[in-house]
């Protein structure tokens, strides 16, 4: 006679046969299909979760004010590798970077150049 614990099917103690899942779906006494003796199976279910940020969703954000950010170069690629470029400062682009304060979602608002360097 043998003790077989925490297996993916129940098993026999007295012949060894293994059972299939739905050989029993809860703890307690059963009968072996195989040899006829009874055997106790104790159940056991691991429980596990997963969680992520809930979406505010369109118009529901709480946004707050991040940082600024100067776009003063662009990116392309020469020979196969990403470069940058400096741009002229007439078309650099001024931001205010605002994220949500449930969710992280970030905004990007576009802004004058004087708006730029009112923030401290």
């Amino acid at each position: 006679m043998a003790e077989y614990n925490y297996e993916d099917n129940p098993i026999c103690p007295h012949c060894d046969h293994e059972h299939s899942r739905d050989f029993c779906d809860e703890s307690g006494k059963y009968t072996c299909d195989e040899c006829g003796e009874d055997f106790n199976v104790s159940v056991y279910v691991e429980v596990t979760y997963s969680t992520s940020p809930v979406s505010c969703g369109r118009g529901k954000h709480t946004y707050e004010f991040k940082e600024k950010w100067l776009r003063n170069q662009k990116s392309t690629t020469h020979k196969g590798k990403l470069v940058f470029i400096d741009l002229p400062e007439e078309e650099h682009k001024h931001f205010r970077i605002m994220e949500c304060s449930k969710c992280g979602e970030k905004e990007y608002v576009q802004i004058s150049k004087t708006e730029y360097d009112d923030i401290d």
